[in-house]
């Protein structure tokens, strides 16, 4: 055996891509020799983040012992063991097969137990060691449509608490951590394990999980840096804890086991229903229009092609606000998407544009003041999402050029106004203040939320003569959405619009924060109704 090395080892599977990857890299810049496993060869994150990649197929019976034996001969020491390597099968329990659970138990329950039998002989010879699992918060608190895969999770879960209990005086210590949502492609690889034979009753959950929320939380997910810091901080404590929750949503969802069992059984579904309806209103669900390209010459003079491309950074608040107020300032057609009986909800965006089309229209800035809403259709407002979509009605539409208020009105029927507008970026905090012919009409400062690269079909409602027009609207680019505004302020001035928003009754404090920086496409405008 050689000499020790002077460094700390760590071994880590499934680090291939992910929270693996994520942590094979934490480890490396904190200066451990990183051993990187995965079945899959081709991960070259953790070669140029200095890492030793093998190929290791964790349920095989022989290669877990055969990457520890190497280790052991290359540094005479290991350790860490990050027990990584995983993959989900959704679905509901009844229509995953048992052929899928059981692949599914081998690589996260019994690959794991592979690699700690293989292990341990070492640590326990050293008389040290940490064995660190990736957990779930799944694995203590069960949902709808991911089943198989808590299960497995609860597995390793009781496992590790054995496994804790009978290493104890031994030097060798065992940590779960247990991430709650993680924004990988975790949740795409997923969903493609869904059953293809799907039993009807079961429809809302599998679109549920194709949604991708309930496996990677949307704007509820963290980054898997947090997750792998995590895991370092556990590698490194000098008092390891038994679990390590990531994130606040991981808390929230372990103190659900406290609740009575009727109360987490009505909850746990209602809350899966919650993230389509969110799911339709943050993306607003719905894209229509033509993709064919038309050229449209403005009273201003510029000629700009539609769909109109645009590059802008966005920023902007949703709050609450007076159902039976908003549902005052929209046209007959549409009703206002309501958060209760008696709230609705409006939202407030500043726009900064960097580009317009191939720059026939120098940029401008503007600020969009939308209504949530559903075409009126006399039926309840799902059901009028279903078959019109939900959508935001532009209300006002301030902007600072007359070329961009000419744009705006003569394509697609936008209430567009010259306003003074000053938009200001200071320490990722966005500033947005609004004025018209002197009067101030509002201010708004927008702390910037953690973004991810993604695409949202979204689309606006308009009356044009007369004509109620929805027109869709797609965001391409790094966007974040964070629920609840606690670095979200905004105010009211002296204005009419002020005035008005002030009759809809505003939540005081945002219910979501929003920005990112994209790519922002208008599509041509279809007439759904006369006014």
């Amino acid at each position: 055996m050689p000499a020790t090395s002077s460094r700390p080892v760590v071994v880590i599977t499934g680090a291939a891509s992910g929270i693996g990857a994520a942590t094979a890299a934490a480890f490396a810049d904190a200066g451990w020799t990183v051993y990187a496993t995965d079945i899959d060869p081709d991960y070259p994150a953790t070669v140029e983040a200095g890492c030793r990649c093998l190929d290791c197929d964790v349920t095989d019976s022989e290669e877990p012992q055969a990457v520890v034996d190497r280790v052991l001969d290359e540094t005479g020491r290991i350790d860490v063991l990050v027990n990584n390597a995983g993959f989900a099968v959704p679905g509901p329990v009844e229509d995953v097969s048992v052929e899928a659970s059981r692949k599914q138990f081998d690589v996260v329950v019994h690959g794991t137990h592979n690699m700690t039998q293989a292990a341990l002989p070492a640590m326990r010879e050293q008389g040290r060691g940490r064995i660190i699992m990736l957990s779930s918060v799944l694995g203590v608190a069960p949902s709808t449509g991911i089943g198989t895969y808590g299960a497995a999770k609860a597995a390793v879960e009781s496992l590790s608490d054995s496994l804790r209990m009978e290493l104890r005086g031994t030097g060798v210590s065992v940590s779960l951590i247990e991430p709650a949502w993680v924004d990988t492609a975790f949740s795409g690889s997923a969903a493609d394990r869904l059953p293809s034979d799907r039993t009807p009753a079961y429809s809302d959950i599998y679109e549920t999980v194709e949604s991708g929320w309930v496996v990677d939380g949307g704007p509820l997910a963290v980054a898997p840096e947090k997750v792998a810091d995590t895991v370092v901080e556990a590698a490194t404590a000098d008092s390891p804890k038994a679990r390590y929750p990531v994130g606040r949503r991981s808390r929230f969802v372990r103190s659900e086991r406290w609740l009575p069992t009727s109360i987490s059984d009505w909850s746990t579904p209602a809350f899966n229903r919650a993230t389509i309806t969110a799911r339709r209103l943050w993306e607003f669900c719905f894209s229509s229009g033509s993709d064919a390209e038309s050229t449209r010459r403005l009273s201003t003079g510029q000629e700009v092609s539609v769909p109109l491309s645009t590059h802008a950074s966005i920023s902007g608040v949703v709050l609450s606000a007076s159902a039976e107020g908003v549902g005052s300032l929209l046209p007959s057609r549409l009703a206002p998407v309501r958060l209760t009986p008696r709230r609705g909800m409006v939202v407030i965006m500043s726009v900064d544009y960097s580009r317009i089309g191939r720059g026939e229209i120098d940029p401008y800035d503007e600020v969009a003041i939308m209504i949530p809403a559903v075409p009126d259709t006399g039926r309840l407002p799902l059901l009028s999402a279903l078959s019109g979509g939900v959508g935001g009605y532009v209300w006002q539409l301030p902007v600072t050029t007359e070329p961009a208020c000419a744009l705006g009105r003569e394509i697609w029927g936008y209430p567009k106004s010259v306003a003074e507008i000053d938009i200001a970026n200071d320490d990722g905090v966005t500033r947005t203040r609004l004025a018209v012919e002197g009067q101030h009409v509002l201010s708004l400062a927008v702390e910037q939320p953690p973004t991810r690269d993604r695409e949202l079909s979204l689309s606006s409602y308009t009356v044009r003569d007369g004509e109620l027009q929805q027109i869709p609207n797609t965001f391409s680019g790094e966007l974040g959405l964070w629920p609840l505004g606690r670095r979200a302020d905004w105010s009211l001035g002296e204005h009419a619009w002020a005035d008005s928003l002030r009759s809809v009754d505003l939540g005081s404090r945002p219910l979501a924060r929003f920005g990112g920086n994209c790519e922002f496409t208008i599509g041509e405008p279809r007439v759904v109704g006369t006014r």
